[in-house]
């Protein structure tokens, strides 16, 4: 997570993603790197995946361990949907 944030601050959004794809597959349930792949995603405009990435870990909490995504991960993912929405003009 700290490598990742680290890249996150250096702007290279690529290796982010990479390092927070790495980070899922070892842990798939922790949601802040969850939070990481959205916000490096949403960076490179990708919000569609942004979005896609919040479904899965939306997904995976509930089915799993049968929560729902923290007030910080719902915040992020309403911030880049209502992006979304303002980029496509909906």
């Amino acid at each position: 997570m700290r490598l990742g944030e680290r890249v996150e601050r250096a702007g290279d959004w690529p290796t982010a993603i990479d390092i927070y794809r790495r980070g899922l597959e070892a842990d798939n349930l922790t949601e802040s790197l969850h939070r990481g792949l959205m916000r490096a995603l949403a960076a490179t405009g990708d919000r569609a995946e942004a979005i896609n990435a919040y479904r899965r870990c939306r997904e995976l909490l509930s089915i799993v361990l049968g929560i729902k995504p923290s007030a910080e991960t719902e915040a992020l993912h309403q911030g880049i949907a209502a992006a979304r929405s303002e980029t496509s003009g909906s």
